[in-house]
Order: C-alpha cells, then sequence, then structure tokens
C-alpha cells in the first residue's frame, strides 16, 4: 500500500522524486486504528436503541465546542465512514437529521421515549451527496 502511495505520488510529480528513507520515520507514519472499549459498549447500545426505535440522550463534544453539550435524538442509523463510526439521528429540537461521531459521544442513556422512524429515510441517499460524513 505504501508503495503504491509513492508511485501515485511520482507519477503526478515532474522529474525525478527521491526519498531518504532515514528521514521517513520523521515525516510519515501510520497508526492501526482499533476501537477503544467506551466506543464499543456505546455501538451496541446504539444498536440496540434504533432497532428498539428509542430515543437517546448523551453528551456530544462538537469539534468546534469547548466543553460537550447534551443532545437528544432519534436515531436511525449506525454505521463506519472512512474508518470512524457515526451515528445519524434526526435531531427535534433542530428539526434535522445529524452526524454524530461516536468517539465524541459520552454519558449515553436510552430513554423510555419512543419515536417513528420516517419510512423514506435512506442512510446511502442521506450520505451519499457530501464528502464522507460531511453533508
Amino acid at each position: 500500500m505504501l508503495a503504491e502511495s509513492f508511485s501515485k505520488i511520482a507519477e503526478a510529480c515532474p522529474g525525478e522524486v527521491s526519498i531518504h528513507w532515514h528521514e521517513r520515520d520523521e515525516a510519515f507514519s501510520v497508526k492501526a486504528s482499533g476501537i477503544l472499549p467506551a466506543v464499543l459498549t456505546l455501538f451496541g447500545d446504539l444498536l440496540d436503541a434504533v432497532q428498539a426505535t428509542h430515543e437517546v440522550s448523551f453528551d456530544y463534544h462538537k469539534l468546534t465546542a469547548s466543553k460537550p453539550e447534551r443532545r437528544t435524538v432519534q436515531p436511525c442509523h449506525v454505521g463506519q465512514i472512512e474508518h470512524g463510526w457515526y451515528l445519524l439521528a434526526y435531531d427535534p429540537e433542530r428539526k434535522a437529521m445529524r452526524t454524530f461521531a461516536l468517539q465524541r459521544s459520552t454519558e449515553l442513556k436510552l430513554l423510555k421515549s419512543k419515536f417513528v422512524r420516517d419510512a423514506r429515510f435512506n442512510a446511502r441517499e442521506y450520505l451519499g451527496g457530501g464528502l464522507g460524513v460531511w453533508r
């Protein structure tokens, strides 16, 4: 995979491309991704909520926020998108679908309140009009 990446870079660059392998370790790294135990538990609980159509609440730390915010949503789909796990959910307060990164979600509570999922919602279509998770 690394060789393939370098071949693509070389094809895009005019002239000679050289790499000093002793400098590579300082300039380039690959970190194996895994699933954190907290995310795994959250994942299972969210799947239960999606299947049972129960609302959930959780603390969510947006990228632009200084502290987490409590959210109450109607979960519609949990999926892996570009190596990250995300929740697609309807947010009644904002009257819109939202995408939440599981790794930025904590303190999940499965609520007793149920909801009726919109039969027209399709996760593939919802994500199809954007760039990765961004719409």
